[in-house]
């Protein structure tokens, strides 16, 4: 897969929010993931570009040679908040690009992914962070929903992760026995009642 120039040396230009994957560097698992930074709890944007692959120069043209690698990104984040993840594939409708996100924790445990909750085929999570700490960001393709490689890949990215104080936590729904069990014991106690005064 060729890259375009222009859209190489625009990802490559970094800003006080910007990062570039390190190439250089394996960071195929979380154990070795890259670290980007720390995001603040609220209003805290980390913006990283990467490419699914190995980028090589050769005949002045940039090459994306398929490695098969997830791509694993470490950061920060040291209060009660809501992140959010998105990943953007620049020339995912041109390409048919399909990336999925995933999102685990310090000690590797996968906690959320996602495969085209956004535009196209590129995929957004929201999740609530309760335990502040370390937390791994994973990007890889269709289909390695375990991000251990493989799936769809060639492809650039755009990764970026945001938080925001303001968004409260999905409340978790009460399960169905819980409700069948109140309902039985309201029926219960009002039986009880009926009978005691037709006594």
């Amino acid at each position: 897969m060729k890259l375009n120039l222009l859209i190489l040396l625009l990802m490559m230009v970094s800003t006080v929010q910007a990062a570039t994957e390190d190439l250089v560097t394996d960071n195929s698992s979380y154990s070795n993931a890259q670290n980007i930074g720390t995001l603040n709890a609220d209003g805290g944007f980390l913006n990283v570009f990467g490419f699914r692959g190995v980028v090589s120069l050769a005949g002045g043209a940039f090459t994306l040679t398929d490695n098969d690698n997830a791509d694993f990104f470490s950061f920060e984040i040291s209060e009660l908040t809501t992140l959010s993840m998105n990943v953007f594939t620049p020339e995912g409708s041109l390409e048919n690009d399909d990336p999925i996100l995933g999102l685990f924790n310090q000690a590797g445990a996968l906690l959320e992914y996602n495969d085209d909750g956004g535009a196209g085929y590129d995929s957004y999570l929201s999740y609530y962070i309760s335990t502040p700490g370390i937390y791994i960001a994973a990007v890889s393709g269709f289909n390695d929903f375990d991000f251990l490689g493989g799936g769809d890949t060639d492809f650039q990215y755009n990764l970026q992760l945001t938080t925001d104080t303001s968004v409260a936590p999905n409340p978790v729904p009460v399960p169905a026995a819980v409700w069948f069990f109140a309902s039985a014991l309201f029926t219960l106690i009002g039986y009880g009642r009926k009978r005691h005064k037709n006594i």
